[in-house]
């Protein structure tokens, strides 16, 4: 079967995505794992936040190469996926560990940064799509 101009494309894109997205990750790994001991937090979390931007910045060609509908499904299998997933790690890690465990305060945080981060992004994009009559 022969792939269509347009899937290559996406496949290719696709790859580069990958590979930043994984280079980004052993970046954060090696900040970790050596910066941690040496540097203060702050500059830690900066490194962290610097290397985060950078593997999102490397899926920005891929998503500018799929189609509305591919588009489409990527948006509703993380929204109802992600906050699914989520939520059942949660469930998990509070019964498994206690409600005042740190394992469980910790993914509780990150459940409330996701959903701090989704109502900003929300905003941000409501705002930037509404019309004159606003």
């Amino acid at each position: 079967m022969r792939i269509s101009k347009h899937d290559s494309k996406v496949h290719s894109r696709g790859l580069l995505a990958l590979g930043g997205t994984v280079g980004a990750g052993l970046a954060g790994g090696w900040i970790l794992r050596l910066g941690a001991a040496a540097w203060p937090a702050w500059l830690v979390f900066a490194a962290l936040l610097g290397v985060t931007a950078v593997a999102i910045a490397a899926t920005i060609p891929w998503w500018r190469a799929l189609d509305p509908m591919q588009k489409e499904a990527q948006l509703t299998s993380w929204y109802w996926g992600g906050i699914g997933g989520a939520a059942v790690v949660l469930m998990a890690l509070i019964a498994a560990a206690g409600v005042t465990s740190d394992l469980a305060k910790g993914a509780l945080y990150l459940f409330v940064g996701q959903g701090v981060a989704f109502s900003l992004y929300w905003l941000a994009w409501m705002l930037a799509r509404r019309g004159s009559e606003a």
